[in-house]
């Protein structure tokens, strides 16, 4: 017998195919491949029409509102009516799925899609879904089963959520947040690449004096007292001030310790570094060559002998209480340096 659309056919077990489709036989029109329905004859084409592809071994259903060449050779009007649907599947309303329906592709739905309630016993890479909360869940594995879902910890507006270590359990961080515009960070961030990009800007904490985070090598914070950023050198005592100083890292192969507010001049290379010792104002051999003021302490033994001079700027822990405000200092012996100025040499 021939099926025509829209025909109803039904039978009292909707977990069963309406029909195999090794038993569908009669009004059903060969071709090799669905795109060649428009070789069909325009007296054998029908409303609801079925074919079989070859290529496919499927069978398709005409769809379509008329048989007119533009509706009949469109093919998007041919539904697979049997086998896997490997295709885009659209639907629009309302649509209920009984039993077991296999789509491979992507599923596009408007409306509502209701799913009646199935067992979640141990049925691995499923849908089901709980009728008394209408929550969908997936079940991933066998261990799945029972079909419960995921518990949210501190679940409020904005907060991000991670993983807690528990199965099926997710964490809202408080101190991670997204606003709808700014992510929110209460803490450190730990940057594992090798750079950030694209950054419009940093806004830095004003951290007040006196609450400066401890001395890290590398890090970089804002320091009140000079309204700058500070960068923390390899130096425990000493950070640059950002725009307040020059500075140049040394080497002392003296042998000897430099003081920290000694002034020093080169007096060599160590590698791509100057060496210093102390200036002193006695000859041009001894001062001539002045770099600046050490910033620390720099030991001249020992597996860092390295160090930093500032050649201008702010220098900070010299004692300079000997001298009123306002004072001009010149350079002494020694690498000390004094009030007097120097005398000439002749």
């Amino acid at each position: 017998m021939a099926l025509f659309f829209p025909d109803i056919l039904q039978h009292n077990n909707q977990t069963r195919a309406l029909a195999d489709i090794t038993e569908i036989r009669g009004n059903s029109y060969p071709l090799g491949n669905i795109s060649e329905t428009g070789s069909i004859p325009i007296d054998k084409r029908n409303i609801g029409q079925l074919v079989f592809a070859s290529s496919s071994q499927q069978f398709y259903a005409y769809k379509g509102q008329t048989t007119s060449s533009v509706d009949w050779d469109t093919t998007s009007n041919w539904v697979v009516i049997s086998g896997v649907d490997t295709t885009a599947f659209a639907t629009t309303g309302s649509n209920t799925f009984i039993g077991n329906q296999t789509i491979t592709g992507s599923v596009t739905i408007t409306g509502s899609f209701n799913l009646p309630a199935l067992s979640t016993s141990n049925q691995p890479n499923v849908v089901v879904v709980d009728t008394a909360s209408g929550q969908f869940y997936y079940t991933a594995s066998s261990a799945f089963g029972g079909g419960s879902g995921v518990t949210i910890n501190n679940n409020v507006d904005n907060y991000i959520l991670t993983a807690t270590g528990t199965a099926n359990t997710i964490q809202g961080e408080p101190n991670f947040q997204f606003n709808g515009t700014s992510v929110i960070l209460t803490g450190s961030l730990l940057v594992t690449q090798s750079y950030i990009s694209t950054i419009d800007y940093i806004d830095f904490t004003k951290i007040p004096l006196g609450s400066e985070p401890p001395h890290v090598e590398g890090r970089l914070h804002w320091y009140d007292d000079t309204k700058t950023l500070q960068i923390d050198t390899d130096k425990n005592n000493f950070t640059i001030e950002v725009g307040h100083q020059n500075v140049v890292r040394v080497y002392n192969d003296t042998g000897a310790d430099i003081q920290l507010g000694k002034v020093v001049r080169i007096s060599g290379s160590q590698g791509n570094q100057p060496t210093i010792v102390t200036a002193s104002w006695t000859d041009d051999s001894t001062s001539a060559a002045t770099l600046g003021f050490t910033a620390t302490l720099i030991a001249g033994s020992g597996g860092n002998r390295h160090g930093y001079v500032i050649t201008n700027g702010l220098i900070r822990n010299v004692n300079t209480l000997g001298y009123p405000v306002g004072t001009q200092l010149y350079l002494s012996s020694s690498g000390n340096f004094t009030s007097t100025p120097p005398r000439s040499i002749t």
